[in-house]
């Protein structure tokens, strides 16, 4: 294997996403859905769950430094 082939390995490896982070993706993904069938602002949906996504996919990414 080339030092490109590895390079590309690399950095494919760090573009995914962690069991963990699909998880709590999925489970902002329900809310986002729910709260817009039960009628909420667009505005109050983004402000509710922004900082909630943001978290799941930052801590991800702490968690795979850690290892």
């Amino acid at each position: 294997m080339n030092t490109h082939d590895a390079a590309l390995r690399k950095v494919g490896g760090s573009a995914k996403l962690s069991a963990n982070q699909m998880l709590n993706l999925s489970r902002q993904g329900n809310d986002v859905v729910t709260m817009f069938a039960l009628g909420a602002p667009p505005m109050q949906i983004f402000a509710s769950q922004a900082g909630q996504i943001y978290d799941a996919l930052s801590r991800g990414r702490e968690v795979s430094r850690d290892r």
